[in-house]
């Protein structure tokens, strides 16, 4: 399906309840666990529309399609301005979908795709290149030679139906076998499932009784059977074969001397190309292993192709500049010796004036050659006109040069510190300057999937009184008041009621030894912090533990987007101190998603530092879960085949009245009773 839906459209499936069970910003998963109530998240939480509304103000428009999901009906929403987020939420873009929804027969779930109005519109189609080929008897795998090319992990291209028919060692030897077999004269092409012989109803159910066997009318599928995405495959050996010629070796063989020269001033390392069918090629450039970094190949670090942040950042830069490059390097990269700077760039095959989305084609090269050629050129000294004597250079105290990209982050810096940071928490007057000015637009994102990590700290302790047959006695004596008091609130018999805990994340323990029942939450600073291990660590038999306590929770982060369409494509672009910010000049870096920013640094300036990073939502009033009480209000169908109670549940003789709870005096008193002698026993 991916194939169908293209880079930066998704699929998504909807209950009759408005929650999401695939959608591509479900994360149900936080560090390895699984977050409570990761199966109750709606889906207006997770289309956020692009018209400045605050958190949990859902938009009508997403209401009512979420309302036409939830009715099972088959439609389609166009023209919806939508804001998302990517690449591990730094960075993200706005641009209208097109919603096309559907109901799935027999169950009560409706499925729908998103697809970006514009290049989502449209996909490649090719012929039967493998019959072609088979024809012509062109063996398909000579197009997959080498270990420098990979496929998407994630998708179908051929497969067994018994996987213990035949193991392979990778999903490339998969495929290899399997072109192989194409090969083969009694060839054919087998779907994984069998079209539906009967039309079911939606939203009906069969109820079996205990003695009846299910007949599922399926067939018993024999050894050696396999099934294949034909239109995938199709793509796929296409793609390979237009891409063999230029990849079929693993180093890169320069054409003249003038290629070679500009490859080496930047000190290029590898080329790439991402295809669409989720082909990965990459070939490395310099004969010199000593300029090629060590560690994993770049297939083996970027092999999903269409769902790679610089793949989809360079079909949005397509949109706006057809003929640009997008340059990125590693959040946070720091002075790092290793920095490689990856620039990508999308292909749009054209037909009848039409065109799509086909590949992503791309170089990496070192962050360090770069930067050296930025500071050369930067240092110059240009005489203006009527100041003979100024020497505007970004090597002089008076300037501070950087290179943002269209996210706000730093490519390239006088300080090698800087290189991956947001550009806000450097020159965080300048960045609200240029949101002002509309350089670059403040986009906020709502995540209603977020947890919140308390540290907790735990002192328990192993010290034992003396092993008497008092002690023996006191044991069995606190087991028999624990099982009673279980037994009460089991029945119901009390009133109370208590909340489960969040699952915790794995403890760490630092001090052992210790006996104090009591637990409490560090908020105190990080002194506070030491000097109470430092008077713990002085007492005898301490077991000191400290873990992180997952609390679900709402937070926002405001991300920022470069306003291209609104810059001077020539020209420098001044602004005079204002709002606390330095005097700063702009240009646009032609062909690109950078910016160039000097800042006059001589001006005095306030420190306002703007972050990226999540941050809580408070709200006036309620604490979570009390906030998303609003959903409860939004419609839900009921299913037509769900029953709630059973045609023979009245012939039921044990049956409890266990969700009737009422107060109870005699079982207060006697808790009371019990909880007393616990104490005086524990003590």
């Amino acid at each position: 399906m991916s194939l169908q839906i293209g880079v930066n459209g998704y699929p998504f499936i909807v209950s009759n309840n408005g929650y999401i069970l695939i959608h591509p910003d479900l994360r149900p998963v936080y560090q390895g666990f699984l977050k409570d109530n990761y199966n109750s998240v709606d889906f207006c939480e997770v289309e956020l529309l692009d018209d400045g509304r605050g958190p949990r103000e859902f938009s009508p428009e997403i209401l009512q399609l979420r309302e036409s999901l939830v009715n099972h009906t088959t439609g389609s929403t166009l023209g919806l301005k939508i804001r998302y987020h990517y690449d591990d939420m730094k960075r993200v873009a706005s641009e209208k979908h097109n919603y096309y929804y559907a109901p799935l027969t027999g169950t009560p779930f409706t499925m729908g795709i998103a697809l970006p109005e514009g290049y989502g519109d449209f996909t490649i189609k090719v012929v039967d290149t493998i019959k072609t080929f088979q024809q012509k008897g062109i063996n398909i795998a000579d197009y997959f030679t080498g270990n420098n090319w990979k496929i998407h992990p994630e998708w179908l291209y051929c497969k067994y139906h018994h996987a213990a028919h035949r193991t392979f060692s990778s999903l490339e030897e998969e495929l290899l076998h399997f072109l192989e077999k194409m090969s083969s004269p009694d060839w054919k092409w087998s779907e994984q499932y069998e079209p539906l012989q009967e039309e079911v109803e939606p939203d009906t159910w069969t109820y079996l009784n205990s003695n009846d066997s299910i007949n599922c009318k399926k067939k018993d599928i024999p050894e050696g059977e396999y099934y294949c995405d034909k239109d995938l495959l199709q793509l796929l050996v296409f793609d390979a074969q237009i891409t063999d010629p230029v990849f079929r070796d693993e180093r890169w063989i320069f054409r003249n001397k003038e290629e070679q020269e500009l490859l080496e001033n930047y000190n290029v390392t590898l080329r790439f190309v991402a295809t669409q069918s989720g082909l990965t090629r990459w070939e490395h450039v310099q004969e010199n292993e000593d300029s090629v970094i060590k560690g994993a190949e770049f297939g083996d670090l970027h092999k999903h192709t269409i769902e790679e942040a610089w793949y989809k950042s360079a079909v949005l830069q397509h949109e706006i500049e057809k003929d640009s490059f997008v340059f990125s390097v590693p959040f946070g990269a720091g002075d790092r010796d290793d920095i490689l700077v990856t620039g990508s760039h999308a292909i749009f095959p054209r037909d009848g004036g039409l065109e799509a989305p086909g590949s992503v084609v791309g170089l990496q090269f070192h962050h360090s050659k770069m930067r050296s050629r930025f500071l050369s050129i930067t240092s110059k000294i240009h005489v203006r006109e009527g100041c003979p004597t100024c020497t505007d250079t970004c090597g002089s105290e008076e300037w501070e040069c950087y290179v943002i990209d269209n996210n706000g982050y730093v490519v390239i810096s006088e300080n090698l510190n800087d290189t991956g940071r947001f550009f806000g928490e450097i020159e965080g007057a300048v960045m609200e300057a240029m949101k002002i000015e509309k350089i670059f637009r403040k986009i906020p994102i709502w995540d209603y999937q977020a947890l919140r990590l308390d540290e907790v700290i735990k002192i328990t302790s192993a010290a034992s009184i003396l092993m008497t047959p008092l002690y023996h006695l006191g044991w069995l004596v606190q087991w028999v008041i624990g099982e009673m008091i279980w037994l009460l609130y089991q029945t119901s018999l009390l009133a109370g009621g208590w909340s489960s805990a969040s699952p915790s994340l794995p403890v760490e323990v630092i001090y052992e030894d210790y006996e104090l029942g009591e637990e409490f939450e560090e908020d105190s600073s990080k002194e506070e912090r030491e000097r109470m291990e430092e008077k713990l660590s002085k007492m005898p038999n301490v077991t000191f533990i400290v873990y992180n306590e997952s609390t679900p929770c709402d937070q926002k982060a405001f991300l920022y987007m470069l306003q291209q369409n609104l810059l001077p494509r020539d020209g420098v672009y001044k602004k005079n101190a204002s709002h606390c910010s330095r005097p700063f000049h702009l240009r646009h870096i032609p062909y690109s998603n950078l910016v160039l920013v000097v800042v006059e640094t001589l001006y005095p300036t306030c420190y306002r530092r703007l972050s990226v990073a999540p941050m809580e939502v408070y709200y006036n009033y309620s604490k979570y879960p009390c906030q998303k009480v609003q959903l409860n209000e939004l419609p839900r169908r009921k299913r037509m085949g769900c029953f709630s109670d059973h045609p023979q549940e009245v012939d039921i003789k044990m049956c409890g009245d266990g969700n009737v709870a009422f107060l109870s005096l005699a079982a207060l008193f006697l808790s009371s009773l019990v909880l007393t002698t616990v104490q005086v026993l524990g003590h």
